[in-house]
């Protein structure tokens, strides 16, 4: 790495990504990737997911046989290359684990450093590849997750931005610069302060209401053992509040079908029906493919809007 890159930078490096060490080495802080599960905007991993990994109760989860991963890695320095000539910024080489000298638990591994100037200032290059049907997620520019992720790496270089490029759908190069955003970079720091306490104390996080959650409950405590605990006065307003949510819920499914039976009663044999206002509703016979269960055929009622 060029001496414009590392001048005046509040970072050490720690070991390349190449290294036997640096899947252990990041074990030992909070990486750019996994930021935005510490704010709750992960939209795959939750906080008490990250804090079993980081504690050694879970293993991370096994990417290697995962499409997207290879191909991402795969195109990641074609992507880097094409957005340097087309931006004709220059680039410098990332793949080096670095670690914050101020919040020494925050850590980063940048895809690479880029710059309008040779001799810099240089700032963080954070390269994506994501699916065609994932580009309308740049209509405002990046997603918020990645907005998160290279604000996390800002915190660790001191960099006043970042850019994020990405490849959609293998065919359609888009980039955006990412200034920094002091409020932001405060709430991560306070994010990052708790939960790093927490992983040194083994006090685990409440668990929020989504699927990794669950699943990471489920995986935490796969089998039950013959014992009664004593739960804490805390619960009783949880208990009361999920009973009422299992009543609305089960009154909600109930007028669901009656609603839609209302519906299917009104099309009778026909396929679609169009309501005064344009929306309407379509009643289609699907085939069931024979799996576990014989196969069979069952009509589907879906909701049409209006054109």
């Amino acid at each position: 790495m060029s001496a414009a890159v590392l001048a005046d930078r509040p970072f050490e490096m720690i070991c390349r990504a190449s290294d036997a060490d640096w899947h252990s080495e990041r074990t030992h802080g909070i990486g750019a990737s996994e930021a935005a599960c510490l704010i709750g905007e992960n939209p795959w991993k939750s906080t008490i997911q990250l804090y079993a990994e980081k504690v050694g109760a879970l293993p991370p989860p096994d990417l290697s046989d995962n499409e997207a991963v290879f191909w991402g890695t795969r195109l990641e320095s074609v992507v880097r290359d094409v957005y340097g000539e087309r931006t004709r910024r220059y680039i410098d080489e990332g793949g080096i684990l670095l670690r914050s000298t101020v919040y020494p638990w925050a850590l980063a591994t940048l895809d690479g450093w880029t710059s309008d100037s040779e001799l810099g200032p240089y700032w963080p290059l954070e390269v994506k590849t994501t699916g065609a049907a994932r580009g309308d997620d740049w209509l405002d520019g990046p997603p918020r997750h990645y907005v998160v992720q290279v604000h996390w790496q800002m915190l660790v270089t001191g960099a006043p931005k970042a850019t994020v490029a990405c490849l959609i759908g293998g065919q359609r190069l888009v980039w955006a610069d990412v200034e920094r955003d002091e409020m932001l970079i405060r709430k991560l720091v306070r994010a990052g302060e708790d939960f790093w306490r927490r992983v040194q104390e083994h006090d685990a996080p409440a668990p929020d209401g989504t699927q990794s959650a669950a699943k990471t409950l489920g995986a935490l405590y796969p089998d039950h053992q013959d014992e009664i605990v004593i739960l804490g006065g805390d619960l009783l307003d949880v208990a009361d509040e999920l009973e009422l949510l299992k009543g609305s819920v089960k009154k909600c499914e109930s007028r669901k079908v009656e609603l839609e039976n209302q519906i299917k009663a009104a099309l009778g044999p026909a396929l679609r029906g169009v309501l005064p206002d344009g929306r309407g509703f379509e009643w289609a016979t699907e085939d069931r493919a024979e799996y576990t269960v014989k196969a069979s055929k069952r009509r589907v009622l879906r909701a049409k809007a209006a054109k």
